[in-house]
């Protein structure tokens, strides 16, 4: 509002003087006066009539008048450089007010602001004008128009204060070019300093050491420059260096360094600041909840002390009856400990009290000795609350126990004395490192079990646990079960009776036969389940494991219909079959098999029993000379003749081949027996058939091919001219003969053949 009222007041003041005052007046007293022009007063006006509507509360005409504002002192700026950039009178100048003094002065351009007043208010407009968006882009572009303004004006100052001619020019022209300098430099800070988020104000603005450190540097650069320019002033008899105006582009760039510079090393030292800030943020927290803990149990643990001072033969009564071991240490030795204390160290009250030794070595553990001394000493300097405090004890055979305090600082014949509490917690300490390594045990045991395990809360079946093997039997992920029931694995028509069997309760694990659950992919798995009940995280669940048998199942069924085919096969085939391990006992063989051995070895066979002893003796040998080419891999195939009680012979065709594992081991050997006999008759009639056909085709070839041959030519000779009636009648001759020879031989073919039978 001051700097509002100060631009309002100075333009409109300027404003007034230019129009109903004297400006010669002042020619007077600076020779060379240059007066304020009026377009400048009335930008100031406007300027500061854009910082006073801050004041009032946010409307619509209201942002309407500062747009129109902003826009007016951008328009009379952007005017002003125009008519300096292209060189022209635009009328504006003394629009308002002639220029008396610039006109007397025969100075040109008579009412035209400055060119640096000129572009002050195109930026300060501008400022305004970006500061009143929404957008945060165009908000940082108005703070930085409030930075250059500050920038511009502060080398202005510095320029004209460092300048050799600075107190002949004050003389000469007048103070109004250093004003306005100065009134802009305040009103650009001012401008700045109400949008403390944005541009170089963020980094001077706040508790961060960054900032402070930002502000002392960006204060005392003023300073120095103002202490150079009183130093430099040639009235006072010296000069440090000599500087001239046509320097303050120099100037300019080392502030620019130095204001990159410390703005770099502030955001470094704030970030480092913001750290420590939220480190001390987290450290009060910490400290209020702790005393507030440290309050909490010493609100009670007085309470408790004005309730032992009210009445000690009661304290005494309830303590010496007390479960509770009870202690009073002062000067570092046992002044008092009820019989429950005593006993839990294995000592008798009056060992205790009456010891010169001190309370720590009696009953705390030796490693633990100098810590315990520390807590006494904190607990009598009021470094300590009243925590509960874990030690290993030690007892008067020199066995440990796990002890538990709580205690007090309180004063006893005006002396501070530690009292307090103690319980054996031996059994419980023990029990929870047992049940912390049945826990760890149990985690180990369920989560990485490769048999599938879930957990189902026995109110609502919803699933608590479950391990990596069940959902890679059902397809789930973890997740998906988790925030399901046992139903979703289940068949719908059998969830009723789920809900039956898990409101039963089970004493042991027990077996609740097969069953069919469902996968993600709506395929079933037939799964074995065991079950137990117990409780987990305080609640009641059921252990359900499974074991997925539903190729077991689906094996044993194709299993037993092969079994089936296979003895349906055996029992009526003609072939005997024997399945033999590798000392030819007999594992297994069809009814053909037992037949024969009773047919042609008059004997009874079975399952168990040595193949070899049914044998001849004189086969026995021939057969094992066969087994050791089978037990190395080799298929043995043979024929032998067996003669009956009757004198008939039987042929059988034996083959003998290896049974061979998945890992070509040798496990036994397959003996198979066909009969062959009447084969092997038919094989023998056909092959002497075959010999006298054999006979009969080479006679015809040859004996029977003779005369007729002889019978061709001599037709062929009959037929021919030229043959004398002695000649003919040899042939004839010869013919005749030729054919009394095929006669017999035809009739000897006849008896050939009819030997043969079809």
């Amino acid at each position: 509002m001051v700097v509002g009222l100060w631009l309002l007041v100075s333009g409109l003041v300027y404003m007034v003087f230019a129009v109903f005052g004297d400006p010669l007046f002042f020619t007077n007293f600076f020779p060379k006066y240059h007066n304020t022009k009026f377009n400048t007063a009335i930008s100031l006006a406007f300027w500061g009539m854009l910082f006073l509507l801050r004041l009032f509360r946010k409307s619509r005409g209201l942002e309407i008048a500062k747009i129109l504002l902003s826009l007016l002192l951008i328009l009379l700026g952007s005017l002003t450089l125009s008519e300096y950039a292209f060189n022209v009178d635009l009328g504006i100048d003394q629009f308002f007010a002639p220029d008396l003094v610039f006109q007397a002065h025969g100075l040109p351009y008579p009412g035209r602001p400055q060119l640096g007043s000129a572009i002050m208010f195109v930026f300060a407009g501008l400022a305004f004008l970006l500061l009143g968006t929404k957008s945060r882009q165009w908000q940082g572009g108005g703070q930085y128009c409030n930075h250059f303004l500050t920038a511009g004006s502060g080398l202005l100052i510095i320029s004209i204060i460092s300048n050799d001619g600075f107190i002949d020019k004050l003389h000469d022209y007048g103070p109004n070019f250093l004003y306005c300098s100065i009134i802009t430099f305040v009103a650009s800070i001012v401008g700045a300093a109400y949008h403390p988020s944005l541009g170089i104000v963020k980094l001077i603005n706040g508790p961060l050491l960054g900032q402070r450190m930002a502000r002392k540097f960006l204060a005392f650069i003023p300073f120095i420059f103002l202490v150079a320019a009183i130093i430099k002033i040639k009235y006072l008899g010296f000069k440090i260096w000599q500087f001239d105006s046509k320097y303050s582009l120099f100037i300019f760039v080392v502030i620019c360094i130095i204001l990159i510079a410390l703005w770099y090393v502030g955001r470094w030292l704030n970030k480092i600041d913001s750290a420590r800030l939220k480190a001390e943020l987290a450290l009060q927290t910490w400290n209020g909840k702790l005393e507030t803990k440290v309050a909490e149990r010493t609100h009670e643990l007085e309470k408790l002390l004005r309730l032992y001072k009210e009445s000690e033969n009661k304290f005494r009564s309830i303590t010496e009856q007390s479960l509770v071991g009870t202690f009073v240490i002062q000067n570092h030795k046992f002044v008092y400990v009820n019989p429950c204390f005593a006993e839990i160290f294995g000592y008798k009250p009056d060992e205790l009290i009456h010891n010169s030794e001190s309370a720590v070595n009696l009953i705390i553990a030796e490693q633990y000795r100098i810590i315990a001394e520390e807590i006494l000493l904190k607990k009598y300097s009021g470094e300590l609350g009243n925590e509960r405090i874990f030690f290993v004890g030690r007892k008067k055979d020199g066995s440990a126990n796990y002890v538990e305090f709580y205690c007090n600082v309180v004063q006893i014949d005006g002396a501070s004395a530690i009292m307090g509490t103690l319980l054996d917690v031996t059994a419980r300490k023990r029990a929870e490192e047992q049940l912390q390594l049945s826990e760890q045990k149990y985690q180990l045991l369920f989560y990485h079990s490769p048999q599938p395990m879930i957990m189902v809360a026995k109110d609502d079946l919803s699933i608590i646990e479950v391990n990596k093997a069940a959902t890679n039997l059902f397809g789930y992920e973890k997740e998906e079960l988790l925030d399901t029931t046992i139903a979703i694995l289940r068949p719908n028509e059998h969830i009723q009776r789920q809900k039956e069997v898990f409101e039963k309760q089970i004493e042991s694990p027990m077996a609740m036969g097969i069953k069919r659950y469902f996968k993600k992919d709506k395929t079933h798995v037939v799964a074995e389940i065991n079950a137990n009940d117990i409780v987990f995280n305080g609640k009641s669940v059921r252990l359900l494991l499974f074991k997925d048998v539903t190729k077991i199942l689906a094996a044993e069924t194709s299993l037993v219909k092969t079994d089936a085919n296979l003895k349906a096969i055996l029992a009526t085939t003609k072939i005997a079959y024997f399945l033999l391990d590798r000392e030819q006992i007999i594992l297994e063989l069809n009814r053909t098999a037992v037949e024969f051995v009773r047919l042609v070895f008059n004997t009874e066979i079975d399952k168990g029993g040595n193949f070899v002893d049914c044998l001849p003796v004189e086969r026995v040998v021939v057969f094992e000379n066969y087994i050791k080419l089978v037990l190395q891999g080799r298929v043995v195939s043979y024929e032998v003749a067996y003669q009956q009680t009757n004198g008939a012979e039987l042929v059988f065709n034996i083959r003998i081949f290896p049974v061979i594992d998945n890992e070509e081991e040798i496990l036994g050997m397959m003996l198979e027996m066909e009969e062959i006999t009447e084969t092997k008759k038919y094989t023998t009639a056909i092959e002497t058939q075959n010999k006298k056909l054999r006979e009969i085709a080479w006679f015809n070839s040859h004996v029977l091919r003779a005369p007729v041959s002889r019978m061709i030519g001599i037709m062929n000779l009959l037929s021919g001219v030229g043959l004398s009636a002695e000649e003919k009648e040899e042939c004839l001759m010869h013919l005749s003969t030729s054919v009394n020879e095929i006669d017999v031989i035809v009739k000897d073919i006849s008896s050939r053949t009819s030997t043969i039978a079809l």
